[in-house]
């Protein structure tokens, strides 16, 4: 495993793959983070449009409790045709906007049951404030036993339901207050870490980049184009040539290998150009001798053409002087020549 990391870390392939690889978590990491932050802002968002709906949908529900209690209380002043027209239309806007409570969404358990109680106490109301000349005849009956503090008393457990739903309807409002500023601090820290992390991770892409750009410059071109100059040397058939690149990487090795087929390849140049000569020197040697050969069989064959034409120059001239001569003797002597001249051709080298 040692070796293994170390050869990591030497190879040129194993430094670019750290190097994007690094890059990649670099992207990863800051593709998360602003993934993250963008969840935040739209958590914000949806906070802001939830607490904006639920703002307007409660103002609309106050303001239609109140519209509801003066129509109330107007219809008993002032009884006739339009104040119970009044009256009416108030609570009818007054149940329309608890129709609309009741379709809020809400995020959670509690909102749920901030929902339902905001309905149950609007219901309440509108059963409490649907009699009001019942209530007007309550107050005045305490304010003639007790006085003003008792009548006082009794307007406030009268209008007890209006004070309630007032009193959770500001509860609510406050709750998605803090729901939006504690959604809104999530995302400001979100956004400064995002934009930390951007920070760190712009300078450790520069720092890739720089690696890179250095890997390049500094090693892989060099490198390239002293194996380029190599192999042109090497087609020009300057095999003495030799690339010396150092280190343990990819270049340094093939390098290396391009050094020992260098190598290999001129030393079986020489051991050719060695058995050339070799053969060179076996075929002139052959040459020699065939050469003395030639000539002497040159020298057999003229002598045999001189030894032919001296019996057939004896053959062709009789011998002079000499009439005691036996008749039988010169056929003998014919004979003789014949044969010494017969066996010269046979056998070349008997001539000599």
């Amino acid at each position: 495993m040692a070796g293994i990391a170390r050869f990591r870390r030497s190879s040129l392939r194993g430094k670019l793959s750290a190097a994007a690889f690094a890059g990649l978590l670099t992207t990863g990491g800051l593709t998360a983070l602003l993934l993250l932050t963008a969840h935040s802002a739209n958590e914000v968002i949806e906070a802001v449009r939830r607490s904006q709906d639920r703002v307007r949908v409660y103002g609309q529900l106050q303001m239609a409790a109140r519209m509801y209690q003066a129509a109330s209380f107007e219809s008993v002043r002032e009884p006739g045709p339009r104040t119970r027209r009044s009256f009416g239309e108030a609570r009818a806007r007054l149940e329309s906007v608890l129709g609309e409570v009741q379709q809020l969404p809400a995020p959670d358990r509690r909102g749920l049951e901030a929902k339902r109680r905001i309905v149950r106490q609007g219901r309440a109301l509108v059963e409490r404030f649907a009699n009001a000349g019942a209530m007007v005849r309550s107050v005045d009956e305490r304010w003639r036993v007790g006085g003003s503090q008792a009548a006082l008393k009794e307007v406030n457990r009268l209008s007890g339901p209006i004070f309630d739903l007032r009193d959770t309807l500001k509860e609510e409002i406050d709750r998605g207050d803090n729901e939006v500023a504690a959604a809104t601090t999530r995302a400001e820290s979100l956004t400064r870490l995002a934009v930390i992390g951007s920070l760190i991770g712009l300078l450790f892409a520069f720092g890739f980049s720089l690696c890179v750009q250095l890997l390049l410059h500094l090693r892989l071109r060099p490198g390239l184009r002293r194996l380029e100059a190599s192999a042109d040397a090497f087609r020009a058939g300057t095999l003495d040539h030799r690339i010396g690149l150092a280190g343990n990487d990819e270049l340094a090795r093939l390098s290396s290998a391009f050094d020992a087929m260098a190598r290999t390849i001129a030393e079986k140049q020489d051991a050719l150009r060695e058995t050339q000569a070799g053969l060179e020197r076996a075929v002139a040697s052959r040459t020699d001798q065939l050469q003395r050969a030639n000539a002497e069989l040159s020298a057999s064959d003229e002598r045999r053409r001189a030894c032919m034409a001296d019996i057939s120059h004896e053959l062709r001239t009789p011998p002079h002087g000499d009439s005691r001569r036996s008749p039988g003797r010169p056929p003998r002597v014919r004979r003789a020549r014949f044969r010494s001249a017969r066996t010269a051709r046979a056998n070349p080298r008997a001539g000599r």
